[in-house]
């Protein structure tokens, strides 16, 4: 694709411009027909499992692979815990392998949970409320890793 420049109050500068998206079009087209990018969900049936008294509302793992050969996860929780105690870490999910945690430390905000990867197949919690006392909690989150 060659580069064109648009001129100030030039007539018709969409053509070129349309061009240029058109070509940009069919090459990402043609470039995702070959590499095919599907991502899978993993879910309860999958082998993801939730731990600790923790209900599900929605949970799942979406595995993307990208074009660079790295495979990016995006985790989504809706969960909840009636009474969950203060804690420095305890586990959260068990994820199957095509899950894997890579990464050790995840989000967390003052108040509530925080998630971070133990190891390739266990994602882990700590909660450290203010007052140090059990409270009902429910998290609705999502987070990336590689």
């Amino acid at each position: 694709m060659a580069y064109q420049e648009i001129a100030h109050g030039q007539t018709h500068w969409d053509s070129p411009l349309n061009a240029m998206l058109k070509e940009l079009y069919d090459t990402s087209k043609a470039l995702s027909d070959k590499t095919s990018l599907a991502y899978e969900r993993i879910e309860e049936k999958d082998g993801l499992v939730l731990t600790g008294g923790w209900q599900k509302n929605e949970c799942y793992i979406d595995v993307l692979p990208l074009l660079n050969g790295s495979t990016l996860k995006i985790c989504h929780l809706s969960i909840s815990h009636s009474q969950l105690a203060p804690t420095n870490n305890a586990t959260l999910l068990i994820v199957p392998s095509k899950a894997n945690v890579n990464v050790a430390q995840f989000v967390g905000g003052s108040g509530q949970p925080g998630f971070y990867g133990i190891d390739a197949n266990h994602i882990g919690y700590y909660y450290h409320p203010s007052d140090n006392q059990n409270h009902d909690v429910k998290v609705d989150t999502t987070f990336m890793y590689f």
